[in-house]
């Protein structure tokens, strides 16, 4: 297995050189919210998605709650902000927080040319 340790400011050090940002521990609310958005407003919505700061990505499910995001903000006031934000939008008429089973972490690496 891959041995980590826990460094620091909401980072954990993995020996293959590269860090992982750990929100929480850094007092970050994060969480995937999922939302019923009608086929014609789906351009418009992810538009709005792509302005907020702190959505880090967003995607169509075959589901009916058919558009996913995660959403990472310093405060739970921020967090409902953006929330009421969206729903204010009336793209959608509610936005679902969805309960954390696991959590997942996909690192990515850089190699930028320099020493590590």
């Amino acid at each position: 297995g891959l041995e980590t340790h826990r460094c620091t400011q909401g980072f954990t050090y993995h020996p293959t050189s590269y860090r992982l940002f750990d929100s929480k521990s850094l007092g970050y609310t994060s969480a995937l919210l999922a939302m019923h958005v009608e086929e014609q407003d789906i351009e418009k919505m992810a538009e709005l998605l792509n302005t907020i700061p702190g959505v880090t990505h967003n995607y169509i499910r075959t589901h009916e709650l058919n558009m996913w995001f995660t959403l990472t903000v310093d405060s739970e006031d921020s967090f409902k902000s953006v929330v009421d934000r969206i729903e204010a939008s009336k793209l959608t008429r509610r936005v679902i927080r969805l309960a954390q089973s696991e959590q997942f972490k996909i690192g990515v690496s850089f190699d930028l040319g320099g020493d590590r």
